[in-house]
């Protein structure tokens, strides 16, 4: 006889929780380029900058920044959210992070290609290196160690690319 008990059987995941999942994914993603593989990071901060690079300039500096909390804080719950749901340690398709550090780099670039060209390999430079205090924070787990790290590195990144700017 087949024994119906509960904790014989497994429970179907939700359509909720899948939606959820999926939201949460083509979110941290950027709708699916962390998937790109090899370097999701860097087809992720690419893609990045070239969306900035018709947007941004044309946007006052609140603007640019109150966008770029936004999308840290979204990143923060969402990467969070996938670093459990996943039992992964920063898994290599959260991208999201990426998006708010090539935001901080190019928070004073006006619409100059060169320019997004030379922020995007200034911050993809800092972004692999992981400096300390970074470094420290790539290590740890949860939603805003994966996205505070790439701010960190960041900020080098955009006084150098201000420097570069200012001198142009």
């Amino acid at each position: 006889m087949k024994n119906n008990s509960t904790t014989d059987s497994k429970v179907a995941p939700s359509k909720s929780n899948n939606f959820w999942s999926f939201i949460s994914k083509f979110t941290v993603s950027l709708g699916g380029v962390g998937y790109i593989k090899p370097a999701s990071a860097t087809w992720g901060s690419l893609f990045v900058g070239i969306i900035l690079y018709f947007t941004f300039p044309h946007l006052q500096i609140c603007t640019k920044i109150t966008i770029a909390l936004i999308t840290f804080a979204i990143g923060t719950i969402l990467a969070n959210y996938i670093e459990k749901t996943q039992k992964t340690h920063d898994p290599h398709f959260v991208i999201i992070d990426e998006a708010v550090g090539m935001m901080i780099v190019c928070l004073f670039l006006s619409q100059v290609w060169w320019h997004f060209i030379i922020a995007f390999i200034l911050f993809r430079i800092y972004d692999i290196a992981k400096l300390w205090p970074s470094s420290f924070f790539d290590k740890r787990q949860g939603g805003f160690s994966i996205m505070i790290d790439d701010v960190i590195m960041a900020i080098p990144a955009l006084f150098i690319m201000e420097v570069i700017r200012l001198l142009t």
